[in-house]
């Protein structure tokens, strides 16, 4: 998998669930979503993406993928925010994290968990009570490997064999000794029925 996105320019996508999110809201629970932003060295962060809102709901299983460009010569940073949905287009910060696409890319086919946490204020200690914003967690994956994931394994027929042109020998043989009589005979081994001396069926 890491193999096959070393190619520059290559789509990746990258799939979420938070867990024990902080709950924002007073009556219900928090509406979270995703958004996820990249930059590289001297450049400014770029919005790349974001997921579907979940609502009302502390531990999401979002279905919204978000698609990256990766360039394996690039340190490529990524944050990712996870926000409360308040309607109206206002929002909450419940939590941030940040790493890496390569660091990411390099545990392709795994789940990295990341703990969610709010920005530092200089000089503002970090309130005890809102320290735990839950976790957020990502799998990576090549938009190959997805594409190929969404269509259905087809088992080949005979007809698609001989379309291939496959070579098919087909061997027969035939048993001429005394033993094989009818099938309504006892006395041969191919005898369908009960066998009186064992009262097993044959």
């Amino acid at each position: 998998m890491v193999e096959s996105l070393k190619a520059s320019g290559e789509q990746v996508v990258l799939f979420f669930k938070a867990r024990e999110l902080a709950d924002l809201d007073v009556f219900s629970k928090s509406d979270p979503f995703v958004v996820a932003h990249t930059k590289v060295e001297g450049q400014d962060w770029v919005k790349a993406g974001q997921t579907e809102v979940v609502d009302n709901e502390l531990n999401p299983n979002f279905q919204q993928p978000v698609h990256l460009t990766y360039n394996f010569e690039k340190k490529q940073q990524l944050k990712l925010e996870v926000f409360d949905d308040d309607g109206g287009g206002y929002k909450e910060l419940i939590g941030e994290a940040f790493s890496t696409l390569p660091e990411l890319v390099a545990c392709s086919g795994q789940t990295v968990v990341m703990q969610l946490k709010l920005p530092e204020v200089p000089g503002k200690p970090v309130d005890a009570k809102k320290a735990k914003r839950g976790t957020l967690t990502v799998r990576v994956m090549s938009f190959a490997e997805v594409e190929r994931e969404k269509k259905p394994e087809v088992l080949p027929t005979f007809v698609d064999y001989i379309g291939s042109n496959w070579a098919i020998s087909l061997m027969a043989a035939i048993d001429y000794t005394e033993s094989n009589g009818l099938y309504k005979d006892p006395k041969s081994l191919h005898h369908i029925g009960v066998d009186d001396a064992l009262g097993k069926a044959n």
